[in-house]
């Protein structure tokens, strides 16, 4: 049987938004699920595709954000009885731009060490730096959508309990952290532009307060001073430079001992 993907995507308050994406994305090959994980939206706004909900005190005022809300997502998809291989978690401001899901994933046959993917959106640079296989080795990444391997979630929740750290609220540095949970057990992170999504960045400004968020400058002013409070008390670094110089020495003893991994590292 082939290979498939479930999609889990996150919402608040943006129930037509979030309509509109499982209507162009639950048809697509190799797609056998498209739900939606609930941040606490108003019962008005909640989608009928909905599949997990935190309707709790917290999550109806402050929201989710995408590491506690993916998390949620992802521990529902756990122990749900449909094992599908991969699970796509997307925000719900995600446009569709590409969906090979059959090259990828046939792709992705031929490495097993790769757990974790980073659909590429237009114009990011590392595009050009992708050879035919159009897959990547990476270490640092934006934030966005992000295709998982079920055997990685399995055993991150078995020993840590969720994969996105839940204490980092606004999700600071989230990739690189993940980077780094990823190549530290010998894993591979990589990006593609088989599939590809573009971020609606109207949402943010105009509709900051229907999501239940602050204005577009006051959120990145607070990723960046919370952020960098979690990073010193978990990590004990002050600033993001040296923890990515940490990752990215972290990425590099794995090509030295994976050497015949078979992808193109673009550094």
């Amino acid at each position: 049987m082939p290979t498939e993907i479930d999609v889990l995507i996150l919402n608040r308050n943006l129930k037509s938004v979030t309509e509109k994406l499982v209507e162009a994305l639950e048809t697509l090959p190799r797609v056998s699920l498209c739900g939606v994980i609930d941040s606490g939206s108003r019962d008005a706004e909640i989608s009928s595709h909905t599949v997990v909900r935190d309707s709790s005190d917290f999550a109806i005022l402050h929201g989710l954000r995408p590491n506690k809300g993916y998390d949620l997502g992802i521990k529902w998809w756990l122990q749900a009885e449909k094992k599908s291989e991969w699970l796509l978690l997307l925000p719900n401001d995600s446009e569709l731009v590409n969906f090979e899901s059959a090259e990828l994933l046939d792709e992705l046959e031929k490495f097993p060490l790769v757990v974790g993917v980073v659909p590429l959106s237009q114009g990011n640079p590392y595009t050009e730096l992708l050879d035919p296989s159009r897959i990547g080795l990476v270490w640092n990444t934006h934030e966005g959508p992000l295709l998982l391997r079920r055997s990685f979630l399995e055993e991150r929740f078995s020993r840590q309990g969720y994969l996105l750290d839940p204490m980092n609220y606004r999700g600071y540095l989230s990739f690189l952290e993940l980077a780094l949970q990823v190549y530290a057990n010998n894993r591979a992170l990589v990006v593609t532009d088989l599939i590809s999504f573009r971020e609606n960045q109207t949402h943010v400004f105009n509709s900051y307060q229907l999501i239940g968020t602050e204005a577009h400058s006051e959120n990145l002013r607070l990723l960046v001073s919370e952020g960098e409070t979690w990073l010193a008390s978990k990590y004990g670094v002050e600033d993001r430079w040296t923890f990515e110089m940490i990752v990215r020495l972290v990425f590099e003893e794995f090509i030295k001992v994976n050497p015949d991994i078979g992808l193109l590292p673009l550094v």
